[in-house]
C-alpha cells in the first residue's frame, strides 16, 4: 500500500515539474527550434479545439476521443511534448482537418518571430492591440 501511494506521489510531482518546464517558462534566448516547434503546434491544436466546439472543459471530452490522457493532451498544447505520428493524426480526425493542415498552420506561425509565438494567444487569436494610437 505504502509502495503505491509513494509511487502515485513521485508520479504526480515528475508531472508537475514537467509541466511547469515548457518552452513557454523558458528565457527566449534559451529555446531552441524543437521548442518552437512543440509551442506552435500545440496553439494551433488549441486553436482548432476551441474552433471546433472542444473549447475550455471540453479537453477531456477531445482527449477521451482521442484516446490519450488529459494531461497527455494539455502537455501537448502547452509545448511540452511532441505528438507521435499517431496521435496528431488522431487530433486532426476527431477536430475534422487533415493532419496536412495542422502542420501546414504551424509553420505559419513559426514565421513569425520567437516572442510574438510565445505571446500569442490561440483561444483569442492577434486581435486588437491595446496600444493608443
Amino acid at each position: 500500500m505504502f509502495v503505491t501511494i509513494f509511487s502515485y506521489i513521485m508520479q504526480r510531482a515528475c508531472h508537475t515539474l514537467s509541466y511547469m518546464d515548457t518552452p513557454r517558462n523558458k528565457p527566449l534566448d534559451q529555446l531552441t527550434e524543437t521548442d518552437l516547434v512543440k509551442v506552435a503546434l500545440g496553439d494551433v491544436i488549441v486553436r482548432l479545439r476551441y474552433e471546433r466546439g472542444f473549447g475550455y472543459r471540453a479537453e477531456r471530452k477531445l482527449s477521451r476521443v482521442v484516446g490519450i490522457s488529459n494531461s497527455h493532451l494539455r502537455s501537448i498544447e502547452e509545448g511540452a511534448v511532441s505528438p507521435s505520428v499517431v496521435t496528431l493524426w488522431k487530433i486532426a480526425s476527431v477536430l475534422e482537418i487533415e493532419p496536412s493542415d495542422i502542420l501546414t498552420e504551424t509553420r505559419r506561425l513559426l514565421d513569425l518571430s520567437p516572442r510574438i509565438l510565445l505571446e500569442y494567444d490561440p483561444r483569442k487569436g492577434f486581435g486588437e492591440t491595446d496600444e493608443k494610437e
